[in-house]
């Protein structure tokens, strides 16, 4: 907690904490309704709640919201409601169905959960009337939202219930939706029930293909109040430093476009260190933190300041390719804000062995705006920009560049004159 502040972010994340099954895996729920015992150890049989609802209240006076996984997709195997209430989940015959999932051309099937029916069982009613009670108790605890684990698989009618029944208690409540891999129209269906966020796949980008771009158009397009959150790595992931070869201008590239990309970060504990070790839902523990190997925690909290500071990195908006006058290897960006009044180019030199010159003959241009720009990268910031504009990028570097019109700056003054009032 205190180092996700320290850098300043805004909001903690936990995977599941609830009690799990056989497996020990976190997204193998037994009991909803209890917290795992192993985030409880050495406080007795008796279910106490008094360590996490101390640790989120604690969050809330660093102003730190705290968000949790909100599993109902499926539970574990040996969970009591398999035999209590048979008739919330799906059967092959007399078996129930285990979730699966593919890997490249895999089918990859999960024999420790067992698949809940929440689209036709014959006990609906009941059914949702229990995940509402889930949705009750992690209120209680004190959680501000919830990350909706495989959202995609969930019926519509059974988010827009429990959306409106966190935000009767909480108006406040943030839901975020995991919906990578579906198509538009089905992340359009989704978060029509009052998603905030959907998480991006600009972590999977090789900076080439054209898909990236065209998820992002089609977005602001379809999901105009939805916003996204990106990520380096997840605990579906390996580490960034691991899979980047242990090459830090790989990793500071792929975390600068998701800075760039999206109006929200997911940064895993340990990023901020470069571990190697990939997190498992079942078998990492506290004990397996490793030493920093590097240490990027000022360059996290550096580009947090960005986003508060510049309202085009704290939003989605549209982003295109530029094509420089000269630099072949150099994926060049143009992202203009909502309002219009802001633009950011981000100039990658995508050869990570190499220098490589970018030229723009008029830089005004590949802006589409008039104006001084600025360089706002996080190293070897320019002190001048000109017009003509040239530079060699050294292996992976990124240069942020930023230009605002004279309404942008009006707005923010006016805006900075309003909060000195209140």
């Amino acid at each position: 907690m205190e180092s996700a502040h320290s850098m300043g972010f805004n909001t903690i994340f936990l995977n599941p904490v609830f009690q799990s099954g056989f497996s020990g895996s976190l997204y193998s729920i037994k009991d909803h309704l209890k917290i795992d015992q192993r985030f409880l150890k050495g406080r007795g049989p008796k279910q106490n709640t008094d360590p996490l609802k101390k640790f989120i209240q604690a969050a809330h006076k660093k102003g730190l919201k705290v968000l949790v996984d909100l599993v109902i997709n499926h539970t574990a195997i040996d969970s009591p409601l398999l035999k209590k209430h048979p008739s919330w989940f799906l059967f092959e015959g007399k078996e129930p169905v285990h979730p699966g999932a593919f890997d490249g051309d895999n089918w990859v099937e999960w024999g420790d959960l067992a698949q809940v029916d929440n689209r036709d069982s014959g006990d609906k009613k009941g059914l949702y009337e229990y995940w509402g009670k889930v949705i009750d108790f992690y209120q209680e605890l004190g959680f501000d939202g919830f990350r909706a684990d495989a959202a995609y698989q969930i019926p519509v009618e059974l988010w827009s219930f429990l959306i409106a029944r966190a935000r009767k208690k909480n108006p406040g409540s943030v839901f975020l939706a995991e919906t990578l891999g579906c198509e538009i129209d089905d992340v359009l269906e989704i978060t029509r029930c009052g998603f905030d966020y959907t998480f991006n796949s600009v972590k999977y980008w090789d900076y080439r293909e054209p898909w990236s771009l065209e998820q992002l158009h089609q977005q602001l397009i379809y999901l105009k109040d939805v916003s996204t959150v990106g990520f380096p790595e997840s605990h579906d992931t390996a580490r960034l430093y691991a899979e980047a070869g242990e090459d830090l201008n790989r990793v500071k590239a792929k975390l600068l476009n998701v800075f760039f990309w999206s109006e929200g970060m997911m940064i895993p504990s340990g990023f901020e260190s470069c571990a190697r070790k990939r997190l498992s839902v079942v078998e990492t523990a506290p004990q397996d933190q490793e030493p920093v190997n590097q240490d990027l925690s000022d360059y996290l909290k550096k580009l947090l300041e960005l986003k508060r500071q510049y309202r085009i990195f704290s939003e989605d908006s549209y982003i295109e390719s530029v094509i420089p006058d000269d630099g072949n290897n150099v994926l060049a960006l143009l992202k203009i804000s909502r309002s219009r009044e802001e633009r950011a180019l981000f100039l990658l030199n995508t050869d990570f062995s190499s220098y490589e010159r970018i030229f723009f003959k008029d830089l005004a241009r590949a802006f589409k705006m008039k104006g001084t720009p600025i360089d706002l990268s996080l190293e070897y910031p320019m002190d001048l920009i000109p017009a003509e504009f040239e530079y060699h990028l050294r292996p992976g570097q990124v240069k942020l560049l930023y230009m605002t019109g004279k309404a942008g700056i009006l707005r923010r003054f006016s805006e900075l004159k309003t909060k000195t009032a209140e």
